[in-house]
C-alpha cells in the first residue's frame, strides 16, 4: 500500500514527523512549498487558524487535520492526546479523504454525462419542431450523422442547436 503524505505544521512537528514516519506514512515538516504534495496537513495545537487556512491553501486537495484551532474546511480533533490515537485517526482521515475525492470525481463525471444528455434531449426536440420528425426519428437523425460525420453526438447536437437557435 502507498504511504499517505502528511504535512505536519506546529511546535514539536519534527517529534511528529519521526513518529510518523515510523509508523508507515511519508511525513514531512515545515511550511509547504508548490512542489510537495500531501494528502494529509496536521496542524498541531501551536499552529492559529490564520496560518493552517494559508497552509491548507497550499494543498488544495489534502484533508486537514488540526488539533489546535479549528477553523473552517479542517477537521479539529481537539481531544487528541496520546500519539497512539494519532496513527488511526490520519489513516481513517485519509481513507475518508480519498473516497470522498473519488466521489466527487464521479459527481463531476454524471453532472457532465447529464449535461450532455440534456443538450442531444434539447437538439431533438429542435429536429422535432422544426423539421417536423418524430422523437425516435430525431433520435435516429442525431446517432446516424454523428456515426457518419464521425463526430461526438454533443458536437452534432450542437451543430443542429446552432441551425434551429431561435
Amino acid at each position: 500500500m502507498k504511504k499517505k503524505r502528511v504535512c505536519v505544521l506546529g511546535e514539536g512537528g519534527a517529534r511528529v514527523v519521526c513518529f510518523l514516519r515510523r509508523n508507515g506514512f511519508d511525513a514531512f515538516f515545515g511550511v509547504p512549498s508548490e512542489k510537495q504534495r500531501a494528502e494529509l496537513l496536521l496542524c498541531l495545537p501551536s499552529v492559529d487558524a490564520e496560518t493552517g487556512r494559508r497552509a491548507a491553501a497550499a494543498f488544495p486537495n489534502a484533508c486537514v487535520l488540526t488539533a489546535g484551532t479549528a477553523f473552517e474546511g479542517a477537521v479539529c480533533a481537539k481531544g487528541l492526546r496520546t500519539s497512539a490515537a494519532l496513527v488511526p485517526l490520519l489513516t481513517a482521515c485519509a481513507e475518508l479523504h480519498g473516497k470522498l475525492r473519488a466521489a466527487e470525481a464521479e459527481n463531476a463525471r454524471l453532472n457532465r454525462a447529464l449535461g450532455e444528455l440534456k443538450l442531444i434531449d434539447r437538439a431533438k426536440c429542435a429536429l422535432v419542431r422544426h423539421c417536423g420528425m418524430s422523437e425516435g426519428e430525431a433520435h435516429r437523425y442525431l446517432e446516424k450523422t454523428a456515426m457518419d460525420s464521425r463526430l461526438p453526438r454533443r458536437a452534432v447536437a450542437e451543430s443542429i442547436l446552432e441551425k434551429y437557435r431561435d
